[in-house]
This record gives C-alpha cells, structure tokens and sequence, in this order.
C-alpha cells in the first residue's frame, strides 16, 4: 500500500512539473486555487470514510453490511462537497482574491463530488481481499486523470473547460468502485441491515472528521493567508510551488508510523513501551541517514533545482527552504507513541494548538516578511507540535526520544 500512495504523489508531481512549464504563473496559480479548495472539503470526508470502513469492515459481522454503508456515507459526504463546491463558486472566487474564478470553481465541483466518493477506494480493496487490485488502479487512474489534465492545458483550452473535463476520471472510479463492491463484496445486503450499520459507521467517522479537519487546516493554512493576502495569481502560484515536501517523504512516514501502530499496540495496551520506543527511532535513524543529506544538498541548490524542474519559479525557492525543516520533524514519529497508546484525542487537542500558532504567526508574519512568513508560520507550527507531544509522552509515561 505504500508504493500504491507513493504512486498519487508521483503523479501529482509530474503534472506539476508539466503545468508549470506549460502554463503562465497566473494560470498555474489559478489552477492551484482550484486544488486549494478541494483541500479545504474533501480530505476530512475521506479520511473519515477509509478509518470507518477499514475499522468496521474488520469487526462487522457481515463486512458486506460495513462496505455498503459506508458507500451511502460516502454518497452523502460526496454530495455535501459537491454543493459546496458549486454554489459557493462565488464566495470562494472572493476569498481567494480571484474573482475571474467563479466558473472554474463552478465546474470544478463535479471532480471534488465524485473524487470525494472514490477515496473509499483503498480500505474496499483491503476488505474484499483484493489488494494486490490496488496497485494496478492506482496505476491506471493515476495515468488517465493525469492526461484529463495535461493534454486539455495543452490544446490551449481555458481553465474553465478543463475542470469540467477532469470530472470524466473520478466518475469512472466511482462507478468502477460501485461495480467492485457488487461482484466482491459478499452482495448487496438488505437495507434493514445497512440502516442498523449507519449510525455506528457515522457515529465512529464524525471524531475522525474532526481530527482530519484539523490536520487539513493545518496543511494549507499559509496558502490560505497567501490567497486572502496577496491579491495576485502570480504571487499565489510561486508560493504553491514553494510551499511543498519532498514526493515519497509524506507517504513513507504516513506507512512507517502506521507500521508501527499495527505491530506494537498489544504491546502498547498491556504497558509494554519498549518495542515501539525501540521501532520509532530505529525508523526514525534510518530515514535521517538517508534523508539528511539529500535536504543539505536541496538547501543549498534550491534555486537551480527550482528553474531545472519547474523552468521558471526562482523565486520559489526561499519558501521551499523553509519547507524542507517540515520534513524533519515528519520523521520523528512521536505520533506513532500516541495513537499507540489509543490517545488520538490528545493528538487532536495538540494539533489545534499547532494550528492556532501556525495560523497567529503567519498572519502576524507574512506583514514583515511577506511570502516567508507563512512558510516561517508553518515551520514553527511543526516543530511545536512534534515537541508538544514528545512532552506529554515523557510526562505521563516517562517516555524519552533522546535516551
């Protein structure tokens, strides 16, 4: 599952570098507004609906029950994005200072609706047994929706036409998911049964919603600021150049931390700290070794590395400096201690501190510091939050990273 989300980032990548040659800044910067949103809306919903299906499809009784039910929510949260997407076109060409963006984010809509619905994609192939499937779709969908963005750009279509185009690849997905549940997923079960899973499913996904919206805010908060501040596609699109970590990282430490949880929380409940301790900076050695000096060599070709990949963004490259201090902290996996403990409620309380700070010091900063001070915001944001929950695990559970 890993080289299967390591696969969306590498695509996503890829685009970028195409757009980035292909497109003006102001077109590149409007296009990333579009994204800005989808950010905003549909990853709460996802991340709630794959932790419920992948939770309930274990403990259900009929995991044909647990598919189908979370497909409803998944057509509910779905829905909800979508009309959001549509009839607030006109709010959000405001808030991000573009307002010639009102039809783009009209028609980018129907993407964010059923690429919202498709992101249960990963916990049904797990269910129904069937993840060796997963690598292959994220394959196939991943190369196909990359060419629904690209070649549109490429034959000179406007923004507007593409995002309408775009929809075409997660529509596919969704009725391909739909089809995969049906055949593989032990029938479709009576609504009798779905109505009595419902409010489980919903009940265990609304925390996880919480958690997940945070942890979104946090993410994009300084492109927010940028967005509300700088009333300029140009500025927005060489700060959403800037402003990103390095393909794999997140996706490796996502997969290692959740590792780690798997395999050490029996150990964990019954007050067995060591292993896990052990396996955290075991992970966390090996990829510093491999990770740091790859970051001292981008420190200091960052400018270079900027106009070689993305031609003409060198201006980007005092942001993407700052950025590459985020990935330190990602490696520490002070969280996988926490959510192994089942404490993911104070994770949650310490991300919305983190966010707080990051949100304070980046509109205090991006005053004197213009572009660098949401990046500088985002920065120490991270570094407080990895501290804050290194802390709590030495002050209650006698924990130490250090020793």
């Amino acid at each position: 599952m890993t080289i299967a989300r390591s696969l969306s980032a590498v695509f996503a990548f890829a685009v970028m570098i195409v757009l980035t040659r292909l497109l003006p800044e102001e077109g590149y910067g409007a296009y990333r507004k579009l994204w800005l949103l989808y950010g905003l809306t549909s990853p709460m919903f996802v991340s709630s609906l794959v932790s419920t299906l992948y939770y309930r499809g274990g403990v259900a009784e009929d995991r044909s029950v647990a598919i189908w039910s979370n497909i409803i929510l998944a057509v509910i949260y779905s829905s909800l994005v979508g009309l959001v997407g549509y009839f607030g076109a006109p709010l959000w060409s405001d808030l991000f200072n573009s307002p010639g963006l009102s039809a783009g984010f009209r028609h980018f809509a129907g993407y964010m609706m059923f690429s919202t619905f498709s992101g249960i994609a990963e916990p049904i192939f797990v269910v129904i047994e069937r993840k060796k499937w997963l690598l292959t779709y994220n394959l196939v969908y991943n190369f196909f929706e990359s060419l629904l963005i690209i070649v549109p750009f490429w034959l000179g279509l406007p923004l507007e036409q593409v995002a309408l185009i775009m929809t075409v690849g997660p529509a596919l997905r969704m009725l391909f998911l739909v089809g995969l549940a049906a055949r593989h997923g032990g029938g479709i079960p009576g609504w009798e049964e779905i109505k009595s899973e419902l409010p489980v499913s919903l009940r265990y996904g609304l925390g996880i919603m919480i958690t997940a919206f945070i942890g979104v805010a946090i993410q994009d908060a300084d492109k927010w600021i940028i967005s509300n501040y700088f009333d300029s596609d140009r500025i927005y699109a060489i700060y959403a150049v800037g402003a990103r970590k390095i393909p794999f990282v997140a996706a490796v430490a996502t997969s290692v931390g959740l590792s780690i949880i798997s395999q050490y929380s029996s150990d964990m409940a019954k007050g067995r700290h060591e292993p896990l301790l052990k396996a955290v900076k075991n992970s966390t050695n090996q990829l510093s070794l491999l990770l740091l000096p790859l970051l001292v060599v981008l420190f200091i070709f960052a400018e270079e590395l900027m106009v070689l990949i993305f031609k003409k963004y060198a201006a980007s490259a005092p942001i993407f400096r700052i950025y590459l201090g985020t990935i330190i902290t990602s490696v520490l996996f002070p969280q996988s201690f926490i959510l192994g403990k089942g404490l993911s409620h104070v994770q949650a309380r310490i991300g919305a501190v983190e966010l707080a700070v990051n949100l304070g010091l980046s509109i205090w900063l991006v005053r004197y510091l213009g572009l660098l001070g949401p990046a500088a915001g985002t920065l120490a944001g991270s570094i407080l939050y990895m501290a804050l929950l290194m802390r709590y695990a030495n002050k209650h559970y006698g924990i130490s990273y250090t020793r």
